[in-house]
């Protein structure tokens, strides 16, 4: 599956706005049972935070 979306978002830094579109994908595969899946992102910073457990909300 290949897929887009476009949403006004209340973000200022970059890596907020990465970190969103990394959710929302997540949430729209998790959505649509995704087994696999692979993550791209051009934000080394929004990816990094994704394995600090300090960072990581429950």
């Amino acid at each position: 599956m290949l897929a887009g979306m476009s949403k006004s978002i209340l973000r200022y830094a970059a890596v907020e706005v990465e970190a969103d579109a990394v959710l929302e994908g997540l949430l729209l595969a998790k959505e649509e049972n995704c087994q696999e899946i692979i993550l791209e992102s051009d934000s080394m910073e929004a990816i990094s935070c994704m394995g600090n457990k300090n960072l990581r909300g429950k």
